[in-house]
């Protein structure tokens, strides 16, 4: 969140881009919703009067990201599409079934919603600020939280190719494996394909356990004085290094077995997907 505040600050990129000034000209008539656009934003205050009846903070959180949805959507002329709308009722009907995820949510709510404050905490006044992700986003923090809970290896599986065959989503390869942070940083592999290697693939679960065991006795070594700690330091991300490496080769290995590798089919479409017995 701080990077987003200082990103906002020092050029307006990121969460806190501008739109032109002739965009900014033409809010009020742009926001202004037509039949469709009310009842989207009808269906989302539903969702957010569902979430206030088990969850304030969660519900006042997750209507400031939804004003922020709709007028990023009515700013930049990009209406909320059915398929938004559709994968919102599933994250919000996934909070109010799991005590767990709606403290997931809430926070991802707070640290993807619009920028309303400047570093001193004074508000701003400058008008549109572009929210980070959108409900794929959204979405995608769902599968994460579901995979790295108490599914089983074939539940999380199948949950994971559903998703890569959902064409809501729009996932492709490169996608896949160097997705961009909506707040931010370096890219990343598509956070629920990465909880699916490092917990539920034996060869990405061994690299992590690995590296948490390395970490763990250097720094028994520099308790007893054996290794100082920044020697402890260095070897502990020596280990991460290693197994993020591991973790990158497999989810790309994955990928390729179940149709989505470096050269898509002839007609630019992806073969089936299929379970592989390797995972």
């Amino acid at each position: 969140m701080l990077w987003q505040l200082m990103h906002a600050e020092s050029g307006r990129v990121g969460a806190g881009l501008q739109p032109p000034a002739q965009a900014l000209s033409q809010r009020k008539s742009a926001a202004a919703p037509g039949p469709e656009g009310g009842a989207h934003g009808e269906r989302l205050r539903k969702s957010a009067a569902d979430l206030h009846a088990v969850d304030t903070a969660a519900a006042q959180a997750f209507q400031r990201w939804a004003r922020g949805l709709q007028d990023q959507a009515a700013i930049l002329e990009q209406p909320l599409a059915q398929a938004d709308l559709e994968l919102v009722d599933a994250v919000v009907a996934e909070a109010l079934r799991s005590t767990a995820f709606r403290q997931t949510f809430t926070n991802f709510l707070v640290e993807h919603a619009p920028v309303d404050l400047h570093l001193d905490g004074s508000p701003r006044d400058e008008g549109f600020q572009r929210i980070a992700g959108d409900a794929r986003t959204a979405y995608a923090r769902m599968l994460e939280h579901r995979i790295m809970g108490s599914l089983g290896q074939d539940e999380a599986l199948h949950l994971l190719l559903d998703a890569l065959r959902d064409p809501r989503l729009g996932l492709s390869r490169h996608t896949l494996l160097h997705e961009r942070p909506p707040t931010g940083g370096p890219e990343r592999i598509w956070p629920p394909l990465r909880a699916y290697v490092v917990l539920h693939d034996p060869a990405g679960s061994a690299a992590q356990e690995e590296a948490a065991d390395l970490a763990a006795g250097a720094f028994v070594q520099a308790q007893q004085g054996r290794i100082d700690e920044a020697a402890a330091i260095a070897q502990s991300e020596a280990a991460q290094a290693h197994a993020n490496g591991v973790t990158d080769q497999r989810a790309r290995a994955l990928l390729e077995d179940w149709g989505f590798g470096p050269a898509p089919a002839a007609d630019g479409a992806h073969p089936p997907l299929r379970a592989s017995a390797g995972t």
